[in-house]
């Protein structure tokens, strides 16, 4: 009966020493022996053989990545990031490239920001009858041959359609517009602005730029205007503005 009871109590003592092993070493590494499937998510994507800068000084470079739904989940070797691959996970050679952090460039020029906020806004107008308004508004409040300046409207939100001259000459007859889309690479010029600037059917296009023309020739805008603003001889971008 005494050795029946030893070969029993034997496997329990086994079991209840295995399980009580967490309580006296805390820490995950108390059985390196095995891992649970369960215990680490699944990558849909590995990236391996790159030279990955992490912006982590206790890790600053590393082999290979994994991700899943558009988040890292780990960076290092690629043996230790292999192990949340599984099925249907893509793996991707990067044959020695460089990977950096993605950079998010959200900034403002000063200067100009500060002016914009007294000129004509036409930041998120989606109609061309908006687009009007807002200038012929400006028009209203400001003096004869004075500049009216604005900027941020975005083509794309009234169908894509560029604005035209012909747009605001009839509301606009006493005063040069010079107005810049959201992007700072093209400006709307209405055509008293345009015989200021000496800009004609036959001017050759700037440098860099490109003077679009309507069908029938009139002068539409300009796609350069910085060329543009030196032509405008003795006039501060900030004279003589209202806000609509």
């Amino acid at each position: 009966m005494d050795l029946l009871h030893i070969f029993v109590s034997a496997p329990i003592i086994f079991s209840l020493a295995f399980v009580s092993l967490p309580l006296f070493h805390p820490t995950p590494n108390y059985f390196l022996a095995w891992k649970s499937p369960l215990s680490h998510p699944v990558a849909d994507l590995v990236l391996r053989n790159g030279v990955m800068y992490t912006s982590d000084d206790t890790l600053p470079f590393a082999e290979s990545m994994a991700v899943a739904n558009g988040r890292v989940l780990r960076l290092g070797n690629h043996s230790f990031v292999q192990e949340l691959a599984g099925h249907g996970t893509q793996v991707l050679d990067l044959g020695g490239k460089i990977v950096v952090p993605g950079f998010i460039d959200s900034h403002v020029h000063f200067i100009d920001g500060g002016l914009q906020m007294m000129q004509v806004k036409l930041r998120g107008v989606n109609k061309k009858e908006d687009f009007i308004r807002r200038i012929k508004v400006a028009a209203q409040s400001t003096k004869q041959g004075s500049w009216i300046l604005g900027g941020g409207w975005n083509n794309d939100l009234w169908g894509g359609d560029l604005p035209a001259a012909s747009w605001i000459d009839d509301v606009t007859p006493n005063n040069p517009v010079w107005v810049t889309r959201m992007d700072g690479h093209m400006g709307l010029a209405n055509s008293v602005a345009l015989r200021l600037a000496g800009i004609t059917n036959l001017t050759d296009n700037p440098r860099g730029g490109t003077i679009m023309r309507t069908a029938n020739g009139g002068d539409k805008k300009v796609k350069a205007w910085r060329v543009y603003y030196r032509k405008r001889k003795g006039i501060t971008r900030g004279e003589d503005v209202r806000e609509s």
